[in-house]
């Protein structure tokens, strides 16, 4: 008996494309791409993949750090249906920001970062996060007194933290940022009584390298004084979470801490 025809695809194939941005801050052209997909349903089966490469020159970005915002589309067409159909679409960025190491990178950029690596239980840094959970859960009893007072930073209070990175003498907003959370910082952190044990340091939530520190003015920040070692611990981890997430100058996260 004569069998009928076989309705599956044989051919198999992808593309990808991209669009450029335009915003407030600048420019840029649509991003390069470069690849090849397997044109065959038995080379994918056989292990073959599907490899572009997404990519842009430092200098078809903008600002100081390189910006370059690209959505990335991706498409298919078979056999059956020889029109390309798009399947999906994200959105990229990539930069070649000077304080977030040498050569640059790209990140997806539908998403907000969230810094949840502190614990206070931790033996090395639980002070820091101890502080952190204080001032985001029960403001009004936290240095200094601030009548409603109002910590942004978790997730729950749709308030995120903006980074404030030092590398940035272009941006003389920051700069003017920077100096007033040092002055408002010091001066309160001086008052706080009674006084801490030798060598112990003023730690402040949210952190000094935001919009949100103590320079914004609005009295919603924390002082506490904790071990050095704690501080000391808890300032570089998050150094290296902007540097694993990329996280640039003027972007927004949040800070969640762990049990």
């Amino acid at each position: 008996m004569r069998q009928p025809p076989n309705p599956a695809t044989t051919d198999l194939e992808l593309t990808y494309t991209t669009s450029g941005y335009s915003g407030p801050m600048g420019s840029n052209p649509l991003c390069d791409v470069a690849g090849q997909s397997p044109l065959k349903v038995l080379d994918w089966k056989l292990g073959s993949m599907s490899e572009f490469i997404v990519s842009s020159a430092p200098s078809a970005g903008y600002t100081p750090d390189k910006l370059s915002r690209c959505g990335v589309a991706q498409w298919a067409r078979s056999d059956l249906n020889l029109t390309w159909l798009q399947l999906q679409r994200t959105n990229v960025r990539q930069d070649s920001a000077p304080y977030l190491g040498t050569g640059g990178a790209s990140v997806f950029q539908d998403w907000m970062g969230v810094f949840w690596k502190y614990s206070w239980a931790s033996p090395t840094h639980g002070q820091v996060a101890d502080h952190i959970w204080d001032a985001q859960t029960d403001p009004a009893n936290t240095y200094p007194a601030k009548a409603g007072k109002a910590v942004p930073g978790r997730n729950s209070s749709g308030k995120p933290l903006t980074r404030l990175a030092n590398q940035t003498v272009w941006d003389t907003e920051a700069n003017t940022r920077r100096a007033d959370t040092t002055r408002i910082r010091t001066a309160a952190c001086d008052a706080i009584t009674p006084r801490p044990p030798d060598g112990w340091q003023c730690d402040e939530y949210p952190f000094a390298s935001t919009w949100e520190g103590a320079g914004l003015g609005d009295g919603n920040y924390s002082l506490r004084y904790v071990a050095p070692g704690h501080n000391l611990e808890a300032g570089t981890m998050l150094g290296q979470w902007y540097l694993d997430e990329r996280i640039i100058h003027r972007e927004a996260f949040y800070t969640e801490i762990a049990p």
